[in-house]
């Protein structure tokens, strides 16, 4: 539930609260109303009993408590926290099952005399790469619908050229924890043939971009200041909803390719291989899912000519490198789990999970 805090504070005269005295009130059910009925209900007894004992005995004001039990509430309860999972059901639908413990709380911030740029959460596999972003305008000025973060990254440890043409970046506005006009929160989804885990990023907001922007609305965007970057290590949260297989002894696919790693996970597949002979085009093999109750998940390209796939917002990538070897990246667009599925096809030839 949410509820703000003008909610809590608008009746409040600031003289009546300039010498507070915390006090613990333990407020059970996490609701507005309850936390008025417990506070008021210790108040009047912290009353009671300071009229039997000191009659003469100056006592602050009643709502002195009110606003301690206010504070104690607002910073001691989870209750009204934004839950982690909740930036991510934005993207994957309100029934994904996703764990707090699967997502990594960065918060890493910068920020210049224009802007406030936070990355707020991330939900990775290495490959699959979700980043919560909120953009908040010092100025006060509102962050329309129509206005979208220039977003880049850099990987410390890889060459400019190395991941340049091994991932795909996007980004979509998302409802945040709070209802400010001039903040706003995206998901930067990045896709990478590169195993990004471990690894040290760094997003770049180099400016903005609006669809149907008024000459007003342009103008204000060209007058922040841009160029501002966080960096921070993406860690292995999502472990659990990986599994890996390795291929020793491959066989030739079609005479044209062969396979040596899958990887699995929640977010996406990794699929890893070698050309055999002189094929010179990149192999982009089909690819299904068989799930343990029998039924198959297709993980073909949507196109016009084939539209009805069982995985209508995947994403897909390729990249060969010179020596024969090459990687298809595939981005379910959903969440899948990983324990409902036996096996993973690649052109007729199943690799089964253990």
């Amino acid at each position: 539930m949410k509820i703000e805090m003008m909610d809590l504070f608008q009746n409040l005269d600031p003289k009546e609260y300039e010498e507070m005295e915390i006090k613990n009130v333990s407020v059970g059910e996490a609701s507005l109303e309850n936390v008025k009925t417990k506070v008021f209900k210790r108040i009047n007894m912290e009353e009671n009993l300071g009229n039997n004992r000191h009659k003469k005995e100056k006592r602050k004001p009643f709502r002195v408590s009110w606003v301690a039990a206010i504070l104690i509430f607002a910073i001691g309860t989870t209750a009204f926290v934004f839950s982690k999972p909740e930036y991510f059901k934005w993207i994957f639908g309100e029934n994904a099952k996703i764990l707090e413990e699967n997502i990594q709380d960065i918060v890493a911030t910068a920020s210049n005399e224009d802007i406030i740029f936070t990355v707020e959460s991330v939900l990775s596999d290495g490959n699959q790469n979700y980043f919560v972003v909120s953009i908040e305008n010092k100025n006060g000025q509102g962050i329309g619908e129509n206005i979208t973060p220039m977003i880049t990254f850099k990987i410390e440890e890889m060459e400019e050229s190395d991941f340049a043409s091994l991932s795909t970046i996007k980004s979509e506005r998302i409802p945040g924890p709070d209802s400010l006009k001039n903040k706003a929160y995206y998901i930067i989804t990045i896709s990478t043939n590169e195993d990004l885990i471990g690894k040290n990023m760094k997003l770049n907001l180099n400016g903005f971009i609006a669809t149907g922007m008024n000459v007003e609305t342009e103008n204000s965007l060209n007058k922040l200041e841009k160029g501002l970057s966080v960096s921070f290590n993406i860690e292995n949260n999502n472990q659990n909803n990986i599994k890996t297989i390795i291929i020793d002894e491959p066989s030739t696919i079609d005479k044209k390719y062969y396979i040596t790693e899958i990887k699995l996970s929640n977010l996406g597949l990794n699929l890893k291989g070698k050309k055999a002979g002189s094929t010179e085009n990149i192999p982009t093999p089909n690819i299904k899912l068989k799930y343990k109750n029998g039924d198959i998940g297709d993980l073909s390209h949507k196109t016009c000519k084939n539209p009805d796939v069982d995985f209508p917002n995947a994403g897909h990538s390729f990249h060969g490198g010179v020596e024969g070897d090459f990687v298809n990246t595939i981005t379910f667009g959903e969440l899948i789990d990983i324990n409902d599925i036996e096996s993973i096809i690649v052109d007729g030839a199943e690799y089964k999970l253990k």
